[in-house]
């Protein structure tokens, strides 16, 4: 109509009244303290999908990240997340609850010469499919089918904001490059004025 109406061969835009239909954007999807609580029981016999799980609800690292650290960029208090794309490097801090998950599977890690933190049985390292479909299958067991892995990301950014912490330590450790794309969790964790806390929550 905009053409017609340029070249003169219509008056008026009949489309000009239309109202054009709104795309609902929905919120993400973060999982209950009883519903974590539950994936952590079914997967507490699998020690190196169980660190994974522990790596993401205490560090909200990326499944990607999770599975390109390596080795020796995990030391003591922090682990270290390589630059890779448009994601600069990173430090972050691991808590109890991560390290110990982390010291449990590499007490039981296959020995091999990779440099990355998770590998296969054979010494591979863990694509981020497989790591996907194995969480996937453990979500099923747990009875939360409707969540992925990514809604763990999600989780502790919400369980963070509950608990206070500071947005702008919040937004680093997450790795967002802009402050308002942590402050859109605001909404979902429910949270009307962010805190000022300096210490991440355990989850």
């Amino acid at each position: 109509f905009r053409w017609l109406l340029a070249e003169n061969h219509i008056i008026t835009d009949p489309s000009a009244n239309v109202a054009h239909p709104k795309i609902e954007t929905s919120l993400p999807k973060f999982l209950s303290q009883l519903e974590y609580r539950a994936l952590r029981d079914v997967v507490r016999g699998d020690t190196r999908i169980a660190a994974i799980v522990e790596f993401i609800l205490q560090t909200g690292m990326r499944i990607s990240e999770v599975a390109n650290l390596k080795l020796e960029n995990v030391k003591g208090e922090t682990a270290k997340i390589e630059a890779y794309a448009t994601q600069p490097e990173r430090t972050i801090p691991l808590n109890s609850p991560a390290k110990d998950a982390l010291n449990g599977y590499l007490a039981n890690r296959p020995k091999a010469d990779s440099p990355y933190v998770f590998v296969s049985k054979n010494g591979k390292p863990l694509a981020v499919r497989n790591i996907r479909a194995a969480i996937d299958r453990y979500m099923q067991r747990a009875e939360i089918p409707s969540y992925s892995v990514n809604d763990l990301r999600t989780t502790f950014i919400v369980e963070n904001l509950k608990a206070g912490v500071d947005l702008v330590l919040l937004s680093q450790v997450s790795g967002h490059k802009r402050l308002s794309t942590t402050e859109r969790y605001l909404e979902l964790a429910q949270v009307t004025e962010p805190g000022k806390r300096q210490i991440l929550q355990e989850l």
